[in-house]
This record gives C-alpha cells, structure tokens and sequence, in this order.
C-alpha cells in the first residue's frame, strides 16, 4: 500500500491518447502516482508490455491509499463511468479533482476543481499537454516526445479527421523538434490487419449501406463475429479508405453485444452524441458503444433515424404532420372504425371524446381486424384502444417524434394546436406539461410511415437516399454461365423474360442458388432441384411457362404452387461450356423430363408446433425468411434487366464462406422439426458447423 499526494488516471480500455496523456500529467504533477486501467488495443498492450511498464512506475488503484490522496488527475475523459478504478477517490467529498480532455460535455460528468478542456480546438488531449509543456518551458525525454506525439497521431488519425486542428499540428512539430520518432510513431499507428480482422472488414464491406445526406455519404456496415475482436476500432479508417465516406458506422456483433466504432467527418454529424444515446462516448468526429439491448436490424434503423435527426436540425411536427386528420369518436363500433380505416387505408386513428377533437387514445387497424374476426365488431372502439398515448404540439421535434414513435411504439402521434409548451426537466413538471397538451384539439397526425418517407425521401435536401447494399449488387450471370449447362441457363433466361412479359418479378431460389455460390459438382442436368418464386400469380406463370417450354403443369392451389414439367426438346439447344461427364451441376443427358418448382412469394405460418403452414401472399424478403437456414435463403434475380443479381437480406453467402449453418429465427426447428436433421445432414455432407442458436 502507498500513499500518494496525487493520482493520475485516464479512462479505461485506454487509447494511445490516453496513456499519452497520463504519463504528460505525471510530468505536469511531480511525484503522482500514475495508474493505467489496462486497454483492449493489441498494439498499445504490446506496447506497455514490452517497454511503458518499465519506463514508468505505473501503480495499482487497489494499492493505493485512499484517505492520503489529496488530488486526483483525470485525463482525456471526464465520464464517471468511465472511471470505475477511482470510483473512491471520485466519491470523497474533499477530494480536489482536475480534469484534462478534448472531448465534449456529456452526462455523468465529474465535478472538476480545474478544468483544462476543449472539445472543438484540438483533436486530442496530448495536444493539450503539450502546449502546457510549451508554456511552462518543460522539455520532454524524446521517449515522452515520441509516446505525446503517438497520441496526437492516433486520435486525430494521422491528421486526416475533420476534428484535426491547427493547434495539433503546431503541437506535433514542437515534438518533432524535441526527438519525436516518427519511425516509431508509424510503426504502432498503422499497424497490419490480423486475419481474424481481414475477415471482419471484408464483411463490413460487403454489408456495407450507402445513404446519401446532401453533400455527405453515410456508410453503415456490420459483421457477425464468432468471439470477441480486439481492435475493432482500427476497421474504421481502413474501411473509409476502401469505401469513400464521410461518416461511417461499424456494428461488430459478438457474443452477447453488438460493438459499435463511428467516425464523422463532417461538421452537422455528430457521431459523440450518437454514441452517447446508445450509453457510450467519444467526442464529434469519433465515438463508440458496446450496444446489449437492441438486435443488429434495430440499431441500424436506429442510427439511420439519429443521422437523419441531425441532419434536419429544423423539421418540426407541425412541417410533417398529415392534416386534417381523419379518425373516429369513442362510441363508435369496431366494425365502423374498421371500415374508416379500410377507406382511406390507414393502420391506426386516433380516438377522440364525443363531439370533439380531443383525443382520448388510439385504434390500430389490425387490432380491429382481428376483433371483429372474433366477433367483436359491435363493442366500442374506445373498449380496446390505446389509452397511454402521448401527444405533441406543432413545433416538437423529429427526436420528441422518433422517442415517441421508436421509443414508445406508439405507431401514430397526434399533434394539437395551440402555443408551444417547453419540455420539463422534473418528471413531475414535465407530466403535467403533458396533460395540458392532451386537452388540446388534434390538428394532425404523424406516423411512423411518415417518419420512413422522410428518412427515404429521394428529393429532400440533406437526407438519406434509398439504400444501397453492397451485398445485394453481387451479380451472378457469370458465374451462372460458367458454372451451368447451357439449357439450365436458356431455361432461367426464358422463365426471366415470360417474368418480364408478365409483369411480375421471378427469382430462382434455395439450393440452387446456395450450390452455385459453392461451385458443387454433383448435381446433374437435368436432374437438378430448380426452385422459382413469383411475385405474383405464381399459377398463372407456371402454365405461361409450360406453353412456352410445351410442357404441362401440375396445379396445387392450396400451397400457391405449381410444377412444370416439359421435355429437353422445349429448350433451345446450346453446346455446354465444360467437357466434363457431370460438368458443375453435371453436363446434359438427352431425352429426360425435366421438373420445374413454381411457388408464389408467400409467408407462412405456423397455427401450432409440427403443423401444416397456413399459406398467404407474401414478398420475396418474406418467402426467403419463412426458410429453415440463411445458406437456403437467397435468390437470384431472373428478369431481364436484372439478370443474375443476387438476393442476401440474411448474409448467406457470410456463412457459406465460414462454413456455417445458422436459421433464421428462433422458432424455426418449433415450426418444422425436421429442419434439425436437415441442419445435421448439412454439417456432415459440407463439412459445415451448426451456430450456437
């Protein structure tokens, strides 16, 4: 145990500004004790390995004597949280507390008795400790001058982040003139990609989204991860190399979280304060979270919504509000507000209190639905609307709107009329605030399909283009006709072009697709499973098709399928492009009947465990998603215009590449048991593992 005047500390999961920061102040606070809560960065851990520990007395925090601490020094943070090996120091009423950061304010700040911060005039905390040296006339060891200018290098990313100013320039020469090694410096700011770290960025560029907002470009990308990455926030400046953006969001699933890395490098985004909703921290132009209550799908949405919020800094309920509303008065029935809302197609009213336009709660169409389905169509809407609701004047926000709509689930937000009321800071005020507003008329509506038209808008100045998923582009034509006998290809053609004559999108999917992308070879033509599904009248195209094949067809309406089935002779013969007896998929063998699935784009679902499928209309998205494994889960565009683009909304080809099976939702083995020893036949035919789910 000692007993030290001063401690000097910086956040945990330290950076290279961090510990660069810490080991200044301990030249600032002469006879500190400097203690270093570890970090997560293989290069900065290697780095205090091999040379920090032995420079530096670093200390223990748990030998460390509190009650003789005076004054405690905090650097490059100012977050409680973030502090957790002081927590005693932080929490002693007569401690003296300073606090050296660049980053901004934020919530759960620790009182400081001196302050030495600037969030907007340089990009690092060692510049600041380098312009203290500078003012005091203090001369660094060219180890200290090498290790402060590590730090400016690291958090300012070489002087290539839009927070790099003049001031850490003029801090990095002054190093430099003091024996800075830039050999050093380079050598652990840029260091080589592991493979583990290869694998992850090569998938965060393939599921990369593009959104366009304005001038800017938003890159949001993810990787599943088989266990923890080191490093993760090292992918982000190699990833906006590869992919020009301007601002970039990572999501690193593993384990039980999701790791979020964001870098901006423009002025109106924010990435700090992004991150900051999501419980973690940073400053503007670099930030992170670890993210363990929201699944990969809602985090992308929800950091969409954030960019597109700050980016529209000035839209108001009142500019996106539908008006005048429709809704219906609580004595009506079921079957009436039904029908209201079957009329102008809308999923949820808002109640109002007879013979006005108060409103009292709101009605969700497809709750009307099925309550008149049950035979309640003659009770009042008012006995099963939603009576905890919120409202909000015209001039709210679009984040009041999204905390509301996102954060509530309240699908529609009712707007009222009258003079703006001031958010409250006491729970109590503010409920009161509330109340006060919900006795005002409903002027408007907004929902949460307003909120996607707006975050989608192609027009609108400053916001998100439609998404663009690098993923998804992958085209297969290629592969497909280098890999394929030549009338699997003419037959894939011509289901495309009738798809196109038609007016209706045709994809083949499943196993084909899946034994295409892994190039297997013990499939022959034309004994082959060739899966088609429609976006449309799935009947009516199979007997197109057979007419055009001169086939017959096999109808089951039931199930929304059909089965073509037509001679060899109905293709238009092509020689195949492999000499092989079974060339990829096999070569062809004459004279054969060859058997075409056709199914509708359809969602089905499960009355009870093991039970047949209820079968209904669906869309492409939905008929892959009903399937038992992503590597059966993607289809291939046929029409023409669109020949061979690929369809992957759940990363099959990811696991194809790892070798592994993965359903797509928790209850697929509950609906079809049989899909586990689907799972088990896969793993031992294709030397595949099955996930952890």
């Amino acid at each position: 145990m000692i007993h030290p005047d001063t401690v000097v500390t910086c956040h945990r999961n330290a950076d290279f500004d961090a510990v660069a920061a810490l080991i200044g102040a301990g030249l600032l606070y002469p006879g500190a004790a400097l203690v270093f809560p570890g970090t997560q960065e293989k290069p900065l851990q290697a780095l205090y390995d091999e040379a920090l520990q032995y420079l530096y007395a670093f200390t223990p925090a748990r030998d460390i004597d509190p009650s003789a601490v005076r004054r405690l020094v905090v650097v490059d943070t100012r977050q409680a949280d973030r502090l957790p090996h002081v927590r005693l120091l932080l929490d002693k009423p007569d401690m003296e507390i300073h606090v050296w950061d660049h980053h901004p304010d934020g919530e759960g700040m620790v009182r400081a008795d001196f302050a030495r911060v600037d969030a907007r005039g340089v990009g690092s905390t060692s510049t600041l400790l380098v312009e203290e040296f500078e003012r005091r006339g203090l001369r660094p060891r060219c180890e200290e001058a090498t290790l402060l200018g590590l730090g400016i290098y690291g958090d300012t990313g070489s002087f290539t982040f839009t927070s790099t100013t003049a001031r850490d320039y003029r801090a990095a020469a002054w190093l430099k003139e003091r024996g800075m090694d830039l050999g050093v410096v380079a050598g652990l700011v840029r260091q080589e990609l592991s493979k583990e770290q290869l694998l992850a960025l090569n998938d965060l560029l393939e599921s990369a989204e593009i959104h366009q907002l304005g001038g800017s470009i938003l890159a949001v990308a993810s990787a599943r991860l088989d266990g923890y990455l080191n490093d993760f926030a090292r992918l982000a400046p190699r990833f906006m190399e590869l992919q020009p953006c301007q601002v970039f969001f990572g999501l690193g699933a593993m384990g039980d979280k999701i790791q979020v890395v964001a870098r901006s490098r423009v002025e109106n985004v924010d990435v700090g304060a992004i991150c900051a909703r999501l419980g973690g921290g940073g400053h503007r132009y670099a930030a992170a979270a670890a993210v363990r209550d929201r699944a990969m799908p809602e985090l992308r949405d929800f950091i969409l919504g954030q960019v597109s919020i700050q980016a529209n800094p000035d839209k108001t309920a009142g500019q996106l509000m539908s008006s005048p509303v429709v809704g219906v008065e609580e004595g009506v029935s079921l079957r009436e507000a039904e029908a209201v809302m079957g009329r102008y197609g809308l999923k949820a009213v808002p109640v109002f209190r007879p013979g006005t336009k108060l409103c009292a709660g709101w009605l969700e169409h497809q709750l009307a639905v099925r309550a008149v389905s049950h035979g309640l169509g003659a009770q009042a809407a008012s006995d099963y609307m939603q009576r905890n609701f919120q409202v909000v004047d015209m001039g709210a926000g679009l984040q009041i709107l999204m905390d509301v709509i996102v954060g509530a689930r309240q699908r529609l937000v009712p707007v009222v009329g009258g003079p703006e009321l001031p958010e409250q800071l006491e729970p109590e005020a503010e409920a009161s605030r509330r109340e006060i507003l919900k006795e005002r008329p409903v002027v408007g509506v907004v929902t949460r399909t307003d909120l996607i038209r707006l975050f989608m808008d192609d027009d609108a100045a400053h916001l998100p283009q439609p998404r663009q998923r690098a993923r998804r582009e992958r085209n297969l034509a290629r592969a497909l006709r280098s890999r394929v006998p030549a009338p699997c290809v003419e037959l894939l053609e011509r289901a495309g072009r009738m798809g196109t004559k038609l007016g209706v999108n045709v994809y083949v999917v499943g196993g084909f697709v899946r034994d295409l992308i892994m190039d297997r070879k013990d499939r022959c033509w034309p004994d082959m499973d060739i899966d088609l599904v429609v976006e449309g009248d799935a009947i009516a195209f199979a007997h197109a098709l057979a007419a055009e094949l001169s086939g017959r067809v096999r109808e089951h309406r039931e199930f929304l399928t059909a089965l073509v089935l037509f001679p060899e002779s109905g293709l238009a013969r092509r020689p195949t492009r492999r000499n092989a007896t079974c060339a990829p998929f096999g070569a062809a063998v004459s004279g054969r009947e060859v058997r075409v699935d056709v199914a509708t784009a359809r969602l089905e679902y499960y009355t009870s465990p093991a039970a047949l499928p209820t079968v209904e209309l669906s869309s492409i998205k939905m008929d892959l998603y009903r399937r038992d494994f992503t590597i059966n889960a993607m289809a291939m565009h046929l029409n023409e215009g669109a020949f061979g683009l690929l369809v992957d909304f759940f990363d099959g080809q990811n696991d194809i590449r790892r070798k592994r099976i993965r359903m797509l939702h928790a209850l697929s083995f509950v609906e079809d048991p049989t899909r586990a020893l689907r799972a088990v036949r896969f793993e031992q035919r294709y030397g595949f593992r099955i996930g952890p789910q």
